[in-house]
């Protein structure tokens, strides 16, 4: 994949959002790679923020903080929440800047029937989503762990 196809000019953005599909097999996989994470924060203005869909809290924990953790090889600084979207449940998502950002000061101003006044709630993980951070290894073209994450937690969400 060339980041080229999704940034093709040298502008810069303040926040980028990255809404890919499941990392179901090895092309995918190579979507949340820090080789390709590298390439699209190129594109970050300064103190600029990426925020990444990274599966669900509950049935990928491998998924979500291996994706946290290729965030993290790559120098940025990472914050990890999850919120509850009606048509799939808990999901996770990172957000990640290479300054440090306290992202849970913010307010939403506008109306909506989902998100917590208080979004530092979003930010407080269940004990067991974080029995996983430290052992989902970073995502590269070297190892495509991901996609492997990814088959190894669905089988396991099955058979619960």
């Amino acid at each position: 994949m060339d980041a080229k196809l999704f940034f093709p000019t040298s502008k810069s953005y303040h926040v980028i959002i990255v809404d890919f599909p499941d990392p179901s097999d090895k092309v995918i996989s190579k979507l949340y790679t820090k080789e390709f994470f590298r390439r699209v924060v190129k594109s970050l203005a300064p103190g600029g923020i990426i925020v990444i869909q990274s599966n669900s809290t509950e049935d990928m924990p491998r998924v979500y903080w291996s994706i946290h953790n290729t965030l993290k090889s790559i120098g940025m600084k990472t914050k990890s929440y999850y919120v509850y979207v009606p048509s799939f449940g808990d999901w996770g998502f990172q957000i990640a800047s290479f300054k440090n950002f306290i992202p849970g000061r913010k307010k939403v101003p506008v109306p909506n029937q989902t998100l917590p006044k208080n979004l530092s709630r979003l930010f407080k993980l269940p004990a067991e989503v974080l029995e996983s951070k430290n052992v989902a290894l970073p995502n590269s073209l070297k190892n495509l762990r991901l996609f492997k994450y990814y088959h190894q937690d669905q089988k396991e969400a099955v058979a619960q």
